[in-house]
């Protein structure tokens, strides 16, 4: 009985950041076997209402690319790897983390510290690809984070 009121809080939550986006869209991502750059990018930019709902994976990286975030090197087609998924939400809902991240706003700091808020998998590797439903998990456990401040 303890899980079903949060399981079901999740799915509610999940429908009604959902409803704002694209279902075909999300469907693509949630079935996605690797997440790319652009398509989390989306994610969380129209969470964010930084980038519209019809924009395509391209536009939604550039706009989340201008914060800065990113190598130069990657580009919008890229798997991305679980330490970058862990920084860009830790700065996108304001994850207070360890000293150490405070001090270097570091993704490997970030991405511990979204461990040690059970919004990762302890066992997970910072270099992994995520696929889409995992991403989809990880950030409807930031936007929960986010609402009980």
């Amino acid at each position: 009985m303890k899980r079903v009121f949060p399981l079901l809080f999740l799915a509610i939550l999940t429908a009604v950041g959902a409803s704002a986006q694209s279902a075909q869209r999300i469907t693509e991502i949630d079935e996605a076997v690797e997440i790319s750059y652009g398509q989390f990018c989306y994610l969380i930019g129209t969470s964010t209402a930084e980038v519209d709902d019809n924009a395509t994976y391209l536009q939604a990286f550039e706009t989340i690319r201008k914060t800065g975030i990113f190598r130069s090197d990657v580009m919008a087609i890229d798997p991305i790897p679980l330490y970058d998924i862990a920084l860009l939400c830790s700065k996108t809902w304001n994850i207070k983390g360890s000293l150490m991240y405070m001090a270097t706003k570091s993704a490997r700091y970030a991405f511990k510290q979204m461990q040690a808020l059970e919004m990762i998998p302890l066992t997970a590797d910072p270099m992994s690809t995520a696929t889409g439903h995992q991403v989809l998990n990880i950030i409807t456990k930031c936007i929960d984070y986010g609402s009980e401040k």
